[in-house]
């Protein structure tokens, strides 16, 4: 009985993860990541003003012979762009990733369930399990709860890397304004296309 109501729980989670696998859910009609975003972009529009300083110094210091103003006016201008910007730009990324895996996750005009993976046919809330006494059902028995715990442990680690990508693209796109200011100078650029990549 517990094998089999442990069976049943993991295929209710991960028929509600693949469910609700888009990445974000809105609530009342609003995004809830963007207060998150904002304190973020504030922050970062802070950090800025201390590029801008520090920029300003290494003129002075240099005369202009690493950075130049007008190098540096264009480059701050596309900066500030991408910062006001990054909640779109990645929201619209997600949006397209979302579309494509509809397509690989919509079966018939449905969403693909347990049924189409491995099936646990069991009710959880009116299954009780019996077990055949004697020694020609032990091999039977064993193997038939053996297959029943390592389906709902696959059923679980499926539903713990969904959830874990959701986590991971809401932290992506709440640090997002944070990407731009790695193009500033050139010894953090590299930096930049490490989190492109």
């Amino acid at each position: 009985t517990f094998v089999g109501k442990t069976g049943a729980r993991s295929d209710a989670f991960l028929r509600w993860t693949l469910q609700n696998y888009q990445w974000l859910t809105l609530v009342d009609g609003k995004n809830p990541l963007i207060p998150f975003w904002i304190t973020i972009r504030n922050i970062v529009y802070a950090v800025i003003a201390l590029f801008v300083l520090a920029t300003a110094f290494i003129l002075i210091i240099t005369r202009g012979q690493s950075v130049t103003v007008m190098r540096f006016v264009p480059r701050f201008i596309f900066i500030v762009g991408l910062i006001t910007l990054s909640f779109s730009l990645v929201q619209f990324i997600y949006v397209i990733n979302d579309i494509v895996q509809d397509f690989f996750l919509k079966v018939e005009g449905r969403y693909i369930s347990t049924q189409d993976l491995l099936y646990i046919g069991f009710d959880y809330e009116t299954f009780t399990g019996f077990r055949r006494v004697g020694l020609e059902f032990e091999e039977s028995a064993f193997i038939s709860l053996l297959l029943v715990r390592l389906t709902a442990i696959t059923y679980y680690v499926m539903t713990g890397l969904l959830l874990v990508r959701k986590i991971i693209l809401w932290f992506f796109i709440i640090i997002s304004p944070v990407f731009p200011l790695l193009l500033f100078y050139r010894p953090i650029r590299n930096t930049a296309k490490i989190w492109v990549g």
